[in-house]
């Protein structure tokens, strides 16, 4: 059972011994809420809405909001999405989106079906999208070292 919301979470074990949780796609990853409670303010925050501004509207708690804002960020995208092999063909290439009215340059890599990466580059430079890149590389290294 979920401490936090009181769903119960299935767990699978395989013949090799491996487990994972089945967790239903209607609670967040960190199972601290569920994803139609959290949706308005967080489609509010790509619209550059600050934190105590979300929580006033939806009567909650400033913390509680971030909190989940910064845990969509925890874990690594390659580690989730990829469990055994990476995808041979993998395909990179830059985005550019507006935050809080600034424009940001994404570095994404995607493969097999799935979005492998995506790390904001802190300029539009070479050196700056190298080591946007470098952070899937880092992951991807975790997942397999070759």
């Amino acid at each position: 059972m979920s401490a936090q919301q009181r769903i119960r979470i299935r767990r699978i074990v395989l013949k090799d011994g491996r487990a994972y949780s089945i967790r239903p796609s209607f609670l967040m990853p960190s199972l601290t809420a569920l994803a139609e409670d959290v949706e308005a303010p967080l489609v509010l925050r790509k619209f550059g809405v600050p934190v105590w501004a979300r929580a006033r509207v939806f009567s909650r708690d400033r913390m509680v909001d971030y909190c989940l804002e910064c845990a969509l960020g925890r874990a690594s995208i390659v580690g989730t999405t990829v469990k055994v092999d990476l995808p041979e063909h993998r395909a990179a290439d830059e985005h550019h989106q507006t935050r809080a009215g600034q424009k940001i340059s994404i570095a994404t890599t995607v493969g097999g079906g799935c979005c492998l990466g995506a790390e904001p580059a802190a300029a539009a430079g070479t050196d700056d999208w190298a080591a946007a890149y470098g952070v899937f590389r880092q992951e991807a290294r975790d997942v397999a070292t070759d």
